[in-house]
């Protein structure tokens, strides 16, 4: 039995400080796509690596996006339960 109790404004914190981590990541992503994509342009890489990196940062930024909607969701219904208290 755990000694600390899970309460909703503990919750509405994790889920808080989780959005801000995927919303920097997904700006990292973004930026790291078109630093590729500016290297490719100039043919500091060669296809082959562009595409590979390319479709990772691609995944990475979708599965983010859908994590940072998960998050928004889940704080904006610990707020309603926090305001209804």
């Amino acid at each position: 039995m755990s000694l600390l109790r899970k309460t909703p404004s503990l919750e509405l914190n994790n889920y808080t400080h989780l959005l801000q981590v995927n919303e920097n990541y997904l700006k990292v992503c973004e930026k790291e796509k078109k630093e590729l994509r500016d290297r490719y342009e100039w043919s500091m890489i060669s296809y082959e690596v562009f595409v590979i990196k390319f479709r990772y940062l691609d995944k990475e930024i979708k599965d983010t996006k859908k994590l940072i909607e998960k998050y928004k969701a889940k704080i904006e219904e610990l707020n309603l339960l926090i305001n209804k208290s």
